[in-house]
């Protein structure tokens, strides 16, 4: 199902209006489900496409739809090399509006390099960095985690 819009009560253009400090969380949708922080755990498992994915789901406040420009994640191990580095443009994305006038974009699937292997995945030390560009700003945020297989 593609979500996109602002739902509300007939007041759209009250809705997603992008007020106050720009934030930004992230959430795996497996496991525990909690946003992250440092210390979670991020599942990382086989789709039937094959590869290495997780998918993360993107809530950011402060911005509206128009000016969101850019997702950027990126993960690496603790030596700092590269896990994973995907980007989506902000117009490409399934967006949809909270009631708490957050936007959000679930199941942003964040595949792994081709080199990376499953197995070599678990229990690994990893950062994930976490970019929101607008278009007047930037904000960048990064969590110490753990990778975990799962299915």
């Amino acid at each position: 199902m593609l979500l996109t819009g602002c739902p509300g009560d007939g007041e759209d253009e009250q809705a997603c209006a992008g007020s106050g400090e720009l934030t930004a969380t992230a959430q795996p949708n497996r496991l525990d489900e909690s946003p992250l922080e440092d210390g979670s755990e991020v599942p990382v498992f086989p789709p039937p496409q094959g590869g290495v994915f997780t998918e993360l789901d993107v809530r950011i406040g402060g911005v509206t739809q128009d000016d969101l420009e850019m997702i950027r994640v990126r993960i690496e191990d603790e030596a700092g090399e590269q896990l994973a580095n995907v980007q989506y443009q902000g117009a490409g994305l399934p967006l949809m509006c909270d009631e708490d006038d957050t936007l959000v974009v679930l199941n942003l699937p964040v595949g792994f390099d081709l080199s990376v292997m499953l197995p070599d995945l678990e229990g690994v030390q990893a950062n994930v960095l976490l970019g929101i560009d607008t278009a007047q700003t930037t904000l960048d945020q990064t969590w110490s985690v753990t990778l975990r297989v799962t299915n």
